[in-house]
């Protein structure tokens, strides 16, 4: 049987703290991130991407308010599009129950 691997994450809070410590850590792994934060990061999240971007792997800047079930949508839809997959979503905030079941609706 063929073993699964993961390619592709999307990690919300990544411009900052837990977030982009997760965001590092998944990237030194092999899998290409979303980075994810809200708009008025949009600096950080860069920076992010690009450090990510220069240690080998794909990254994309995803800024998001995921409160926003649109924009949540969204951010996966583009993350899938651009990225190919999403296989791996951790959530670094507050509001991640709301943003699991909205995510759970969106791969379905």
């Amino acid at each position: 049987m063929p073993s699964y691997h993961p390619h592709v994450a999307i990690v919300t809070g990544a411009a900052q703290g837990i977030g982009l410590c997760i965001a590092q850590y998944l990237a030194r792994d092999g899998i290409d991130i979303a980075v994810n934060d809200i708009p008025s990061k949009g600096a950080q999240i860069q920076q992010v991407v690009d450090e990510i971007k220069n240690s080998g792997r794909n990254a994309i800047a995803i800024p998001a308010d995921i409160t926003s079930e649109e924009e949540v949508k969204a951010m996966v839809e583009t993350t899938a599009r651009e990225l190919g997959s999403v296989d791996i979503v951790r959530i670094c905030s507050i509001e991640s129950f709301s943003l699991k079941c909205i995510v759970a609706g969106v791969i379905r």
